[in-house]
């Protein structure tokens, strides 16, 4: 059963619309088997260009069958999964998706729980990637160390022409 969650600061309700035949808009809790349907869907979807699970709290199991989706998906160019619980458990079928799916160009996975050790098999994946062309993972936690990593791939990616990484306590100022 699909239902609405409560209103927070980062949520912003928005609905599928028919005016957008190439979007799927969510702001919405998925329960049950409400990841499992879509994800289905999408495997063999050729024609949705643009996710945006927003506030979907599908927790980390519920998003790896997604991302897991996603490895057959040859339409969907952008993607944001940002503030739905993500945590480093999602980190190696993220890169796993990452190595696989030539068509996604834009990744927003911003406000979850995704520290280093996510951020180390995303990294490692976006060094073999050579489609992804934008990347954010504001507000998560990965830290200096996980920073140190994303720098290390950003040597071997040349793809990458936005990184937005602002919110992660890095330094002593915690940009």
């Amino acid at each position: 059963m699909i239902r609405r969650p409560p209103r927070s600061t980062h949520c912003i309700s928005s609905a599928a619309s028919d005016v957008y035949k190439r979007q799927l808009l969510y702001s919405v809790i998925l329960e049950g088997e409400d990841v499992k349907v879509i994800s289905e869907a999408i495997r063999s979807n050729k024609t949705l260009a643009n996710i945006i699970f927003y506030c979907s709290r599908m927790g980390a199991v519920k998003a790896n069958t997604f991302f897991e989706a996603l490895n057959t998906n040859t339409a969907l160019t952008q993607l944001t999964v940002a503030e739905s619980n993500l945590t480093n458990e999602n980190g190696g079928t993220i890169g796993e998706m990452l190595k696989v799916n030539k068509k996604l160009i834009e990744l927003d996975l911003s406000f979850n729980d995704i520290t280093t050790e996510g951020v180390k098999l995303i990294s490692e994946a976006l060094k073999e990637n050579k489609h992804l062309k934008q990347f954010e993972i504001n507000y998560n936690g990965i830290g200096d160390e996980g920073a140190i990593i994303i720098g290390e791939m950003l040597k071997i990616n040349s793809t990458l022409t936005k990184l937005s990484i602002s919110g992660n306590k890095i330094g002593d100022t915690h940009v």
